[in-house]
């Protein structure tokens, strides 16, 4: 749907210009409003931006609360005050957007209706908004806006001049659109999940695709988000008590792939529910490097709820929801993949959050707007979704901390290495030759722990290593090596991963690098051994 058609965007009087433009110059307009002025002007691809207020006009980019990108369609909207409501004459005001776009003619929007009192933000119907579409947010575009009266014949002398255009000079000023392409690009791995009978599959449609997209779509400053779905499914045979046990096989997935780093993959498994023992997303926290890109691996239960027919009613039908809850969780998940920590909000518990949040609860402080729902989301009823609270959406801050992100990955996708010969994504030789064949661990908050050995995994650093955590191999009773072993806390606060480069006395030939002739030992912080059992 197009956002135009969406807002209901209208020309001057009772009639309708499709798409809600008419060029400069042919509108009948009235003078200028009387009684009423601009406050704030907004723009808004997500986070509300305001790039002016009465006070200090037209706002520096330095100035404002967050960027705004180019290629992306947006909102553009204003609040009015009335200057003596006691002595207001409610009547028809239209509403006028300019837009100049370099190398364009000139193209002018409208909105009128019957203005009683002050606008309220959180409620479109009462205020002035109009589209901005993608093909005119570029860089050098630029904007104004004024308020004019509808009917001339209306006798509004009485009432005093307001501030009725912005600029007040009357020319339009540069939006400040960004210059950088911006995209994300997003592998979902289906998971075959086979300890049912019969096995389940995520019945993934093209419309639950398209939720999925416009999900992560608006709220991430980015002009498109790709998604693949990958042939082959994750094989899953056991009953499936922790969702982070899909995270090495996803993670090894992505290797086997040869995936670059700024790819990131989701497993989405079905449980016939919408969580494993209350977890419905996990992932794993990843920094902003190359060699972070195998963590940039997360997972998701796939649930579509099922609302089954009325038998006493033979004309009622099964109603199959939309995935709405997943597109929420994968938002989530996929924003761990980007670096971020939890938002702490009452009467919702999460463990590392993030303490430099700006607003309080972990309310979003500004407007939100969806793009594509045509939703507003008000800065002091809305949470920002890193936070466990509900009517979640992006803030600002959260954007620009995304902003930065994508922007890096992006980065990396434009110099991504070109494809091998069977047309599948070759790794950069500096990443391929640190790959070691490895061990990882997840393990549960139950007590349970299970570990998978991998071929090729990518060397652990020293930085994220823990002395106090270490696999010993042993054989015929003698230990051969020990390897202390890379800690990491998934995002449900609770499961933990352990990795250990296999060390070279302990490798032999094999697809997994680890003989069935050793014996393996953990030893945790406390000092406390078991058994450790590859699947």
């Amino acid at each position: 749907m197009a956002l135009g058609a969406a807002l209901g965007v209208s020309g001057c009087g009772d009639d309708t210009v499709e798409p809600g433009e008419v060029e400069a110059g042919t509108a009948e307009l009235g003078g200028p409003a009387r009684g009423i002025s601009i406050t704030d002007v907004e723009v808004n691809q997500g986070a509300g931006v305001v790039v002016a207020t009465a006070e200090d006009g037209w706002l520096d980019l330095e100035a404002r609360n967050a960027r705004l990108i180019h290629g992306r369609d947006s909102l553009v909207r204003f609040q009015v005050v009335l200057d003596d409501p006691a002595g207001w004459i409610p009547r028809s005001l239209t509403g006028v957007l300019r837009i100049e776009v370099p190398g364009q003619p000139t193209v002018v929007r409208t909105r009128d209706f019957v203005v009683e009192q002050d606008s309220d933000p959180r409620d479109l119907d009462e205020q002035f908004y109009f589209p901005l579409y993608a093909d005119e947010a570029l860089p050098g575009t630029k904007i104004h806006v004024e308020l004019r009266e509808t009917d001339a014949s209306v006798d509004v002398s009485a009432l005093g001049q307001g501030r009725t255009q912005v600029p007040a000079n009357g020319e339009a000023a540069t939006v400040g659109f960004g210059d950088v392409d911006l995209e994300m690009d997003i592998v979902i791995v289906p998971v075959h999940y086979t300890y049912f009978d019969p096995p389940r599959v995520p019945d993934i449609t093209d419309e639950d695709l398209e939720l999925l997209r416009e999900g992560m779509l608006q709220q991430n400053p980015v002009q498109a988000v790709n998604i693949t779905v990958r042939d082959e499914p994750i094989i899953y045979s056991q009953q499936i008590t922790d969702l982070g046990t899909l995270l090495p096989m996803t993670r090894q997935a992505r290797i086997a792939d040869g995936a670059p780093p700024h790819v990131y993959y989701h497993a989405m498994i079905d449980v016939n529910g919408s969580a494993v023992n209350d977890v419905a997303g996990i992932a794993w926290l990843t920094g902003a490097t190359q060699e972070d890109g195998d963590l940039r691996s997360a997972a998701t239960v796939f649930h579509k709820r099922i609302i089954p027919a009325d038998p006493e009613d033979p004309e009622s039908e099964e109603v199959i929801q939309p995935p709405s809850n997943t597109v929420s969780t994968w938002v989530h998940e996929v924003g761990h993949n980007q670096g971020f920590r939890h938002v702490e909000c009452q009467g919702a518990t999460s463990a590392n959050n993030d303490p430099s949040y700006p607003y309080e609860d972990g309310k979003l402080g500004i407007y939100g707007f969806g793009i594509r729902n045509f939703r507003i989301f008000a800065p002091s009823a809305s949470h920002d979704y890193m936070s466990y609270c509900g009517n979640a959406w992006v803030s600002d801050w959260t954007w620009e901390k995304a902003h930065e992100r994508v922007e890096l990955l992006t980065g990396w996708g434009t110099a991504a290495p070109p494809s091998g010969p069977d047309g599948a994504l070759t790794i950069e030789p500096s990443l391929a030759s640190q790959r070691e064949p490895a061990l990882i661990g997840v393990l549960s908050v139950d007590g349970t722990e299970t570990w998978t050995a991998m071929p090729a995994f990518p060397v652990v650093t020293p930085a994220s290593t823990s002395a106090l955590e270490t696999v010993e191999f042993w054989a015929d009773g003698a230990l051969v090596d020990s390897a202390v072993a890379e800690v990491a806390t998934l995002s449900d606060d609770r499961t933990r991963t352990l990795t250990v480069i296999i060390p070279p006395k302990a490798r032999v030939s094999g697809a997994q690098g680890v003989a069935g002739g050793f014996e393996l030992v953990r030893q945790d912080a406390q000092g406390q051994r078991r058994a450790v059992l590859l699947d």
